[in-house]
């Protein structure tokens, strides 16, 4: 559905490989951050990926602008932050009584990692109303920045469905040599938040103690320059499960790998609501998290999937090995998470909320 009535402009935190994308969907401008910490600078454009979907469907071409000034006289009859960590921008543009809406994607860690405090009150301050796919974000906002509840809304994430041709799923078992195996996958940077390490431990749980089992562990999105993954890679290797234990770069084509799994382990100590998450549900594959974790195990709750005590890798052991070794169980559950992910987050259940919100 695309509104003829909407005309926007796109302030993007740094260039990236979407923003001839965005330029199809109205004027766009890359704000050059002066900033140089480099994990923000990863995090913005990870922000860039993932706001096209909201605006897919909604918005229309325009021309880019020269510089942020073609932004700053003009009446805007709405702002769409699409992060907490954009106060620094908001500063800058002549809001007078513009509506500011802010779509918080973080929790407290991801907050003081990304954002100065001097930023972070900008936002509270130009922010009219605030939008949180979890209630584990709203709960932050409340308890941590003494947010009105009544200041607060849900807006369910959108991912589209996709269905991968069973020829690419072969090609890449052969390009990867897990032709006959069972497929665990994770998610994401190697950082703390996200847990790789901790998906390590319970890889090398499996594959030490059941090893009849034929399974592999995959996780998407290594940074394989980082210190993060050499520790990871050193450790794999010491113990001896290297070979079982697969760690891909970001790739452009996520999805097409995540269609292989059988289970998917989500070890992130906090994550506001994990889009991997919903993605696989999408995919009709079970999900097991962390409880206290973040929004995950709001999604994971209703869809029956398996909630564990927060980092207890043997408990999550115990659950994952139950699965691997019953078809019909991960078949089942997948179908209950895919119902559950087609209820909350079709493009039919997330576009009008987020129109009535734009376009009251």
């Amino acid at each position: 559905m695309r509104n003829p009535l909407l005309i926007i402009d796109i302030i993007i935190g740094q260039e990236g490989p979407l923003v001839p994308e965005f330029k199809q969907l109205g004027n766009v401008l890359v704000y050059k951050s002066h900033q140089k910490n480099i994990s923000q600078l990863s995090y913005k454009k990870w922000l860039t990926h993932r706001l096209d979907f909201l605006f897919e469907s909604l918005f229309g071409q325009k021309e880019k602008p020269a510089n942020i000034k073609d932004f700053l006289n003009k009446n805007y009859d709405c702002v769409f932050s699409n992060t907490i960590t954009n106060g620094k921008i908001l500063n800058q543009l002549q809001l007078g009584h513009c509506k500011v809406i802010t779509y918080v994607h973080e929790l407290e860690n991801a907050i003081r990692r990304f954002t100065t405090l001097k930023d972070l009150a900008s936002t509270l301050k130009h922010t009219t109303h605030f939008l949180v796919p979890s209630n584990a974000v709203a709960h932050n906002l409340i308890t941590k920045y003494q947010v009105n509840e009544n200041k607060i809304s849900t807006l369910n994430y959108y991912i589209p469905t996709v269905d991968v041709p069973q020829k690419r799923l072969n090609e890449i078992r052969k390009e990867l040599n897990i032709e006959e195996s069972l497929i665990v996958c994770g998610a994401g940077t190697c950082d703390w938040r996200k847990g790789a390490d901790i998906f390590l431990q319970v890889a090398i749980q499996i594959l030490k103690n059941h090893p009849s089992i034929s399974v592999k562990f995959l996780w998407i999105g290594a940074d394989k320059t980082s210190e993060d993954y050499l520790h990871l890679a050193h450790d794999a290797k010491m113990a001896g499960v290297q070979e079982d234990v697969i760690f891909l770069d970001s790739v452009v084509n996520p999805l097409d790998y995540m269609s292989l799994m059988d289970v998917f382990l989500l070890t992130s100590r906090e994550d506001p609501y994990p889009l991997v998450v919903l993605e696989a549900s999408m995919l009709r594959k079970p999900t097991i998290c962390f409880e206290k974790s973040g929004g995950a195990v709001e999604f994971v709750s209703k869809a029956k999937g398996g909630i564990v005590s927060y980092l207890n890798t043997k408990e999550m052991s115990e659950l994952l090995l139950e699965l691997l070794s019953q078809q019909e169980l991960r078949e089942h559950l997948g179908r209950e998470a895919y119902d559950v992910f087609n209820n909350l987050h079709s493009e039919a259940v997330t576009a009008p909320v987020l129109e009535s919100f734009l376009c009251p």
